[in-house]
């Protein structure tokens, strides 16, 4: 179980300024929410994840984050940096809750094929901005071990 603090944003009222993390490499790919909808700008997440093999070379992963906003006055950001939703006046912090599932299997010693779909349930934040209801996300990947 890991946790991010994330980084407090800063938000000028008066001139509408925004001075919050900008990230540099935005691949964060099950580090902060499998859909892909989430970058670490302003975001607070708890993560719990648990992998069983299933055989010799195939394993099954599925896991949970709770990601909530580290500064409520501040926007809900994107992986590329911008603000997809904005609502000062929400009352909750809490973005929903995103459960995954994975199944991976090694091809070769250097070459692995996934295949997973995740889901992210809307919380209070979300719900409060208008935005009922949940994402899904399926995914296929190929990995090389060099």
């Amino acid at each position: 179980i890991c946790s991010n603090q994330g980084i407090l944003s800063v938000y000028d009222a008066a001139t509408g300024e925004r001075h919050t993390l900008q990230t540099i490499f935005p691949t964060n790919h099950l580090r902060y929410g499998a859909t892909d909808r989430l970058g670490w700008s302003n975001l607070r997440d708890i993560m719990a994840e648990a992998r069983w093999p299933l055989r010799r070379r195939m394993s099954l992963t599925h896991g949970v984050h709770l990601p909530s906003l580290a500064d409520g006055r501040d926007a809900l950001y994107s992986r590329n940096g911008q603000a997809i939703v904005i609502n000062p006046n929400a009352t909750s912090t809490y973005v929903g809750t995103e459960l995954y599932l994975l199944l991976e299997a090694e091809v070769t010693r250097h070459w692995s094929v996934g295949s997973g779909v995740a889901h992210l349930f809307h919380g209070g934040f979300l719900r409060q901005s208008g935005r009922p209801g949940g994402t899904t996300q399926p995914y296929l990947y190929l990995t090389g071990k060099f």
